[in-house]
């Protein structure tokens, strides 16, 4: 995200990723069922490794926006 100066704003952007990443795990149940009820073997452990690495990376973002704060405070 930029400014009208030009410049990203990290903090917002991580933000609005944290968020499309959370909005995205809350789908998996669904998914996961879906795929179960196919039969969809080979989708469904491919899907549960995303479904690791999200919640890896909204660990780490979570972190990050949690230490943008600490050293504004």
């Amino acid at each position: 995200m930029k400014d009208n100066t030009g410049i990203v704003n990290l903090e917002k952007l991580d933000k609005e990723a944290y968020s499309t990443l959370v909005d995205w795990a809350k789908s998996a149940p669904k998914i996961i069922k879906q795929l179960e009820e196919e039969g969809k073997k080979e989708e469904l452990k491919k899907f549960k490794l995303q479904i690791k690495l999200v919640v890896n990376k909204l660990q780490d973002i979570e972190q990050i926006l949690k230490n943008n704060s600490d050293e504004t405070h």
